[in-house]
């Protein structure tokens, strides 16, 4: 993905989940029809991941779309680091991992 691309999945924890939804319709084509996007601090630290999956089962148990995503995000997500080989980062794939986030030491991310 491309960096100009990527900006087009992060968002701020501040976001409305029916802004990420309507986000989801633009990128699916960037996250192989997966909705999936990453949630930055003030700071452009990653901070959490956010998936379809994940407004899905906060929405059946009473959530709304005008809530901010930091009622949903999910905090414990899996990262990879630019220092882990090719051969290392498709290993995560062969888990439950469906996307990964690349981070630096400092949670930023990396293209």
């Amino acid at each position: 993905m491309k960096s100009n691309d990527l900006s087009k999945i992060i968002y701020s924890d501040q976001t409305k989940i029916r802004c990420v939804l309507e986000g989801y319709e633009n990128t699916a084509i960037l996250t192989d029809q997966k909705g999936f996007a990453l949630i930055v601090n003030k700071k452009n630290q990653c901070i959490a991941t956010l998936s379809e999956g994940d407004i899905r089962n906060f929405l059946v148990n009473g959530g709304s779309l005008d809530s901010k995503v930091s009622k949903v995000m999910n905090r414990k997500f899996i990262f990879g680091t630019p220092n882990e080989t090719p051969h290392q980062i498709l290993r995560y794939f062969d888990g439950r991992i469906l996307s990964l986030p690349i981070l630096d030491k400092n949670f930023l991310i990396k293209a």
